[in-house]
């Protein structure tokens, strides 16, 4: 436990103001859609997604993994009353879940997660599906990538799930993404010096630029913007026309002829 007295009072104030910049942010970046019917998708009524344990595990796994290209499909795999939740959203009925990938899509339209485990079992006709995963894209020019793990529920008979969990860090998501960059990584600073881990060196892509403060490691003055690329650092060069921040100044393609 870490008991926040007098001194620990702006730490508070700082998480606090984050946390609200996080959800706010993230409502935007996922939630913000239209009317699926009046978008260009729809489902029929109903669901006739076969109920056998095979099949339900290419239905979840589908739900689980949805991209640009085959959302709208997907979407019509689920029962009409699925509740679907992830870290900010909460939403009921296949028509939200779906407006919600729509809006997700048109935000990030190069998303993928790739599945890294899974588990599913089957009691008296219900079916449960778990998976963990890796998702990856980027938001307007800035990389990410994001760990988690989904749960799939099915009621017994039935092809269609009518329950499905996210379970991911909104931060890993944004946290190279300006202007928030700087205060995530200094709440996850702060976390760090708290638990006494803040002579470890974070650099997960071994280019000698740690993701967080540290002074252990090989460029200790500048912090990586993107941990699980190499090229990508402060002492790279920008490329220009990729679309990337190469050398972490916070903006895309600086220096290159208009």
């Amino acid at each position: 436990m870490v008991r926040f007295d007098d001194k620990w009072q702006p730490v508070t104030y700082t998480w606090k103001m984050i946390a609200v910049a996080l959800l706010l942010m993230s409502v935007v970046f996922f939630v913000i859609g239209c009317d699926g019917s009046e978008a260009g998708w729809y489902c029929p009524p109903g669901c006739d997604r076969p109920a056998t344990e095979d099949a339900r595990v290419e239905t979840a796994r589908r739900i689980v993994t949805p991209n640009a290209n085959d959302w709208d499909e997907v979407i019509c795999w689920c029962a009409e009353d699925i509740q679907y939740s992830e870290t900010v959203a909460r939403l009921d009925g296949r028509q939200a879940f779906g407006d919600y990938l729509q809006a997700n899509f048109e935000n990030s339209s190069d998303q993928e997660t790739v599945i890294q485990e899974e588990v599913y079992n089957t009691v008296d006709d219900e079916f449960v599906y778990t998976a963990t995963w890796i998702m990856t894209g980027n938001y307007d020019g800035f990389p990410y990538q994001v760990p988690g793990v989904s749960f799939i529920k099915f009621r017994a008979g039935e092809g269609c799930p009518y329950y499905a969990r996210d379970y991911f860090t909104e931060g890993d998501i944004w946290v190279n993404v300006k202007p928030v960059t700087t205060l995530i990584k200094q709440m996850r600073e702060e976390y760090l010096r708290l638990v006494g881990l803040e002579d470890v060196c974070y650099d997960d892509d071994g280019d000698g630029y740690g993701f967080y403060a540290c002074s252990s490691c090989p460029v200790p003055e500048e912090r990586d913007c993107y941990d699980q690329d190499p090229a990508v650092n402060p002492g790279a060069a920008e490329v220009c026309g990729n679309g990337i921040d190469d050398n972490c100044s916070g903006q895309i393609d600086e220096g290159c002829p208009g």
